[in-house]
């Protein structure tokens, strides 16, 4: 007699007298990969579960419709997964060329002010960026059929998809000199580009924006005379318009300033050629024989003056000064405190008034007791001022000293017999502040001593 072996989900099997499932029901139980991979790893067993997964990976790679030329290879991109179609072999690229069709859409901001996608991608392809797009399907196409590409457009909706142009423009190393029949005169070695190149307006702009490490921001606005069918072009040399500034990031740095402002005190009287040498070749990139700039002032010999002041500091203490946007009268002293320094001599200044606080009782005796007999002309006084980390600060650099030294021509304290009352009546451990005018003679000799060590920091 035939007996019937049940299931769940009505699966329904045939026995034949076999007493091991003889009016039996079974339970038919689906275990996934992934449950066999937790339960792998879960007891342990982490080398049975990479083999697991290596298996279903070659089974992917090898089920391409355009096998054995093809492969699929799974990748990582980010925390997303890319299947992607991988040739067997160089033959089997060229026999059988992949490509892909796409479509998308390009937002207005992107495409405003170009008439056609190419000139987009050409100006991207000059300022070094890429393209953003919204994409909307992409096919991989072997030979001229069409090929699935599993996971595909989950892969596309989670990421940002971008045009970006082949290669890069040329980069043209050049020194910008002025052409001195007895010397030529270097102002800056600079590596530039073409950066926009317009050719409905006819004109195109090389800059050393990719020269990140250069102080100076360069640009060339050249006119062009495009050809008629737009390929080919002149250039109009007697109208070229050239920039140049400090760089944002050195907007405050010396150097920076030393360069362009010597550069405009060498072309302000327009003696000589302007030129761009490119090194490469060793010849003149560009000449301006005949260039047009504003007219040499006072303010411009004042500023370089003060640059170069500045930078002969930071030579000598081995520091970088950040210049603010004005310079105070108290920092046009600092700089000449620092150069006395340098120079290993003093500054002389005239006394308005001096205040010196906190003095305890036995120095207000002392000084009582010295500049009581002065009369109005004063008397010659020296003062050494040290403290708790002596110092001078200018520029946002730090200058470690031990002491100043203040050398008064004449000097008499002001209003000597209040002090007397008040000195009168401090107990030990007072202190008061006395203030000193000057004598006949207001002049007064400032001297500043470094540490034995001469420590400078920013």
């Amino acid at each position: 007699m035939k007996n019937k072996i049940k299931g769940n989900k009505n699966v329904i099997q045939s026995g034949y007298q076999n007493l091991s499932i003889a009016d039996s029901e079974v339970t038919i139980v689906k275990v996934s990969t992934k449950d066999k991979i937790n339960e792998f790893m879960s007891q342990g067993k982490q080398d049975e579960a990479i083999k697991l997964l290596q298996y279903y990976r070659k089974q992917l790679e090898s089920s391409h419709p355009f096998s054995p030329f093809y492969k699929y290879e799974i990748i990582d991109v980010g925390d997303r997964t890319l299947v992607k179609h991988s040739p067997i072999n160089k033959q089997a690229a060229y026999d059988y060329p992949l490509s892909y069709k796409t479509n998308f859409t390009v937002d207005d901001n992107e495409i405003n002010g170009f008439t056609d996608l190419n000139e987009l991608i050409e100006n991207a392809f000059f300022k070094r960026k890429k393209v953003k797009i919204n994409l909307l399907s992409l096919q991989a196409i072997i030979g001229s059929e069409p090929v699935h590409t599993p996971h595909l457009n989950e892969f596309i909706k989670g990421n940002e998809w971008f045009i970006a142009p082949i290669g890069e423009p040329p980069i043209l190393k050049l020194n910008l000199y002025i052409k001195n029949p007895s010397s030529d005169i270097i102002i800056d070695y600079l590596e530039m580009s073409i950066n926009e190149f317009n050719r409905k307006k006819g004109y195109m702009i090389i800059n050393n924006d990719v020269q990140e490490d250069s102080k100076l921001q360069v640009s060339m606005l050249i006119p062009l005379v495009m050809s008629t069918d737009g390929n080919s072009f002149s250039i109009v040399s007697a109208e070229i318009i050239l920039n140049m500034k400090t760089r944002q990031d050195y907007k405050k740095n010396v150097s920076a300033h030393k360069i362009l402002l010597n550069f405009l005190d060498v072309i302000s009287e327009n003696k000589h050629p302007l030129a761009f040498k490119e090194l490469v070749s060793g010849k003149d990139f560009m000449v301006a024989e005949n260039y047009i700039n504003k007219p040499k002032d006072d303010k411009l010999d004042f500023e370089l003056e003060i640059i170069k002041r500045l930078s002969r500091l930071e030579d000598f203490f081995k520091l970088t000064f950040e210049l603010p946007d004005t310079i105070s009268k108290d920092e046009f002293e600092g700089i000449e405190l620092l150069e006395s320094i340098m120079n290993n001599t003093f500054v002389e200044k005239k006394l308005d008034k001096l205040e010196l606080s906190g003095i305890q009782k036995e120095s207000v005796e002392s000084l009582i007791s010295f500049f009581d007999k002065c009369d109005e002309d004063g008397i010659p006084f020296y003062l050494e001022r040290s403290g708790v980390n002596p110092r001078i600060e200018l520029f946002g650099a730090i200058i470690p000293i031990e002491k100043i030294e203040l050398t008064y021509k004449s000097l008499r304290i002001f209003e000597i017999e209040k002090i007397k009352e008040k000195y009168k009546f401090m107990d030990c451990g007072d202190n008061i502040t006395i203030k000193f005018i000057p004598g006949s003679n207001p002049l007064f000799k400032e001297r500043v001593i470094l540490k034995n060590d001469e420590s400078i920091r920013n």
